[in-house]
């Protein structure tokens, strides 16, 4: 027969045991519901932002043309939203190298993989002056005329702006994104 004295050592027993089932399944549960992003859906959400600190006309449907994407980039510019937070259309071509004849459509953004660095001087030289953000991911990018450029560092995703490129093209960029750029560039020759 129970005494009070062994039944409440019993119930204390039961609670720690409980409380470490709560805990583990807790630590479990946050494990499976804990996000992790691949670089290209950070690289993706990144430029959508990045976007959006750009003046352009209100309301207006923009165009992103993505040059030279690999699978895991195009898979994430795929799922990028179909609308910008001010309300206008986000269409998204892919432009495959060696196919720079869809380069002169009016895209109001051109995003350049890295595995394109051959293309790029071409390919930016016939944009100049062209009121296009250009956003690119390779060492050369800005000294080659682009605007924006994701650089890894420090295992993070961060981004160095051009705003002589900016300037040249008639585009003005947010303060705020000025100021938490890796690096800003105010001569044309990226330096």
């Amino acid at each position: 027969m129970f005494t009070r004295s062994k039944w409440l050592d019993s119930l204390a027993i039961v609670v720690k045991i409980a409380c470490c089932f709560i805990l583990f399944a807790g630590n479990v549960l946050a494990e499976q519901t804990e996000k992790t992003y691949s670089e290209s859906q950070i690289k993706v959400a990144l430029v959508y932002k990045l976007l959006h600190f750009i003046e352009w006309p209100p309301s207006q449907d923009l165009k992103i043309c993505i040059y030279g994407a690999n699978d895991e980039d195009a898979s994430s510019f795929k799922s990028m939203p179909e609308t910008t937070e001010f309300g206008g259309e986000l269409n998204i071509i892919f432009i495959y190298k060696n196919d720079d004849s869809e380069i002169k459509q009016s895209c109001q953004i051109f995003f350049f993989s890295d595995n394109t660095s051959e293309d790029i001087q071409k390919i930016l030289t016939n944009m100049v002056n062209t009121p296009s953000l250009t956003i690119g991911e390779s060492d050369q990018f800005i000294r080659q005329g682009g605007m924006i450029n994701l650089i890894r560092k420090d295992s993070t995703l961060r981004f160095e702006i051009s705003v002589s490129a900016l300037k040249q093209a008639g585009l003005d960029i947010s303060s705020q994104i000025l100021r938490i750029a890796d690096q800003i560039y105010t001569n044309e020759h990226g330096e």
